[in-house]
Parts: C-alpha cells; sequence; structure tokens
C-alpha cells in the first residue's frame, strides 16, 4: 500500500492543480483590468479585485470585475490544461452564488493553459451547459466534542459579529492538528457582509492539549474563508 501511495502522490497533484487554477486566475484579472482600461474606463479596471486571492475561497467567485456600462460582473474562472471538454470540479458555494446572482455571475472555461490557451463563457443555468455529477462527500468525526456546531459555516468575520464584536473568542482550523487560537484584535469593519471590508485579525496561538503559547498576536490568515474555521468553547486552561 505504501508503495503505491508513493507513485501517486495526492499531495503534490493537489499542489500542481492549487498553481495551475491560480495562474489562471491571473490571467483572467489581467485580462479584465486591460479591457476596461482600454475601453476608457480605467476608473472601473482600479476596482477589480482578486477575491479568491485577498478574501479567500468560499465567495463562490474567484474576480470581482464589471462590465463597461459599470454592472457588477463575478467571474469563476476554471482553468485546465487540457481541451476544452476536459472535467473539472465545480463546489456548492459556486453552485449557490451562480443560481442567486444569475445576471452578474458567469463561469470562464480557460482550457489549453499551458500551450495555447483559449476561454469561453457559461451563463446560468449551467444545467443547460454542463452534466453535474456529485463526486465527493464532505466527512466529519463522529465527535464534535468542543466544537460551536452552529457557527460552522461562518467565516471568522461572522463569528466576530455573532459574539457581538466581542474579543477573546477562541478558534480551530480544520488543517491544524493540535493548535487553537484566541482572537485579540479584529480591525474596523468598513464594509458589507459576509467579508466586512477584509480586516485584519490577529490571534494567540496555542498547543490545544497543554495550552502552551506558540505565537504570539499572530495575524490568522485568510478570515474570510468557509469551512475553514471553527469556533469552540474555550480550552479548560484558556485564560479569560
Amino acid at each position: 500500500m505504501l508503495g503505491i501511495a508513493m507513485k501517486f502522490d495526492v499531495a503534490e497533484r493537489d499542489a500542481r492543480n492549487r498553481a495551475l487554477g491560480r495562474a489562471g486566475e491571473e490571467r483572467v484579472l489581467r485580462h479584465e483590468r486591460g479591457t476596461l482600461a482600454a475601453a476608457g474606463r480605467e476608473d472601473l479596471a482600479r476596482k477589480v479585485r482578486w477575491v479568491s486571492e485577498e478574501d479567500g475561497d468560499g465567495a463562490g467567485y474567484d474576480i470581482a470585475s464589471f462590465e463597461q456600462n459599470g454592472r457588477q460582473r463575478l467571474i469563476e474562472v476554471k482553468t485546465t490544461n487540457g481541451w476544452d471538454r476536459t472535467p473539472f470540479h465545480i463546489s456548492r458555494s459556486e453552485l449557490a452564488v451562480a443560481d442567486a446572482r444569475r445576471n452578474e455571475w458567469c463561469l470562464l472555461r480557460l482550457w489549453n493553459f499551458n500551450r495555447d490557451p483559449k476561454a469561453f463563457e457559461l451563463r446560468p443555468p449551467l444545467e443547460a451547459h454542463l452534466t453535474l455529477t456529485p463526486t465527493s462527500f464532505a466527512a466529519a468525526w463522529a465527535s464534535t466534542e468542543g466544537i460551536m456546531t452552529e457557527f460552522s459555516d461562518l467565516n471568522v468575520f461572522q463569528m466576530y459579529v455573532a459574539s457581538e464584536c466581542k474579543l477573546g473568542f477562541w478558534l480551530r482550523r480544520t488543517t491544524w492538528a493540535n493548535t487553537c487560537a484566541c482572537v485579540i484584535s479584529v480591525g474596523p469593519l468598513t464594509g458589507p457582509p459576509p467579508y466586512f471590508g477584509n480586516p485584519k485579525v490577529h490571534a494567540d496561538i496555542f498547543d490545544l492539549s497543554t495550552g502552551a503559547l506558540k505565537e504570539a498576536g499572530a495575524r490568522l490568515p485568510v478570515p474570510g474563508t468557509y469551512k475553514t474555521w471553527r469556533l469552540i468553547h474555550r480550552p479548560e486552561w484558556g485564560v479569560t
């Protein structure tokens, strides 16, 4: 079994896919800004945002751009090196936003990327263009001891608001093995939900088992992502 795992490095494959996806998004970002600037809409070009890079995944689209008339344009980029009909993955949140914001959302399919990149757009409803097949399931531990499951679908900003904007709430990240954090500062909430202007969030990082301080005042990465952070009850050893 180990030999099989060594021949097929899942982590390496995932890293390649992430790099390819990021490169595709960056290319689309440059194209959107360039197109608007060439049309004399430099004011809009300056406002185009790389949402997945700045706020993290979970918004349901990667690039927030504009039509030349100022109408919002929400772009989900799907990049492959294969031909135009190469299958790709799409998330539940992306489908939800596509359905809820049909007039603004589009899927930009970028293919043959490493050789001669080509692209086309698909507009909702996606079921008119694609066959959507469930291929994975969310797996969770049978025990959720310590996790406040009612807040499991919120990003850190929303957890802060749900805590009545009081500091000192505790978090775990799904990729942390034995680590937790106590939020000590959140910047001003200057924008609308769910990202509230994407303020900086700082926390003290602790060993979950012993309570040993690992890092004081660390800036939390991608606090705007969904299904990444978990609000937890204060550990028994936790400071107040």
